[in-house]
């Protein structure tokens, strides 16, 4: 994501998705479950780092933040078949595909709320404004101080903060 600008538009992020947690067999149905030797908030974890890149580095990212919340929120749901079961054996087996609507279908069908508007995929990071030919000859570079960490209320809005 840093590296290539392809993964931070919503084609490359789905793309990601795709290939990183649901192909490779991330166990959503399973970290989603009551059983405390299961349950894990990886995905989320991912999630709220790729908003805390968002906060820094907002105009390099075609998705927005209403878009990493409804993820977040929908891979847990149930309400889409992209998110069942633990691998793609197992959905194929389970016929989702057939039984059940995309997220991406979705995300497709509510584009413009999840587009950020302040997107700007060929503009250089931290440089004068100057634009390059392709998404992937953007390299970005996040401060990776703790002061830069933000804590994410839209999603955990209820949480406590302690300081």
């Amino acid at each position: 994501m840093l590296l290539d600008g392809f993964y931070r538009s919503i084609a490359g992020f789905i793309v990601l998705i795709e290939k990183e947690w649901l192909s490779f067999g991330h166990k959503f149905m399973d970290r989603a479950s009551d059983d405390m030797n299961e349950k894990g908030p990886i995905f989320l974890q991912f999630l709220d780092c790729v908003w805390q890149l968002q906060q820094q580095l907002p105009q390099y990212f075609e998705y927005n933040e209403a878009f990493l919340v409804d993820l977040a929120h929908h891979s847990n749901s149930a309400r889409f078949g992209t998110f069942l079961f633990n691998c793609e054996q197992e959905r194929a087996a389970h016929r989702v595909a057939n039984h059940t609507v995309s997220y991406w279908a979705y995300v497709e069908a509510h584009r413009e709320r999840f587009t950020n508007p302040d997107y700007k995929a060929n503009m250089l990071p931290n440089g004068p404004g100057d634009e390059v030919e392709g998404l992937s000859e953007v390299i970005l570079y996040p401060s990776t101080s703790i002061d830069s960490l933000r804590f994410w209320s839209t999603f955990y809005p209820h949480a406590p903060i302690y300081i």
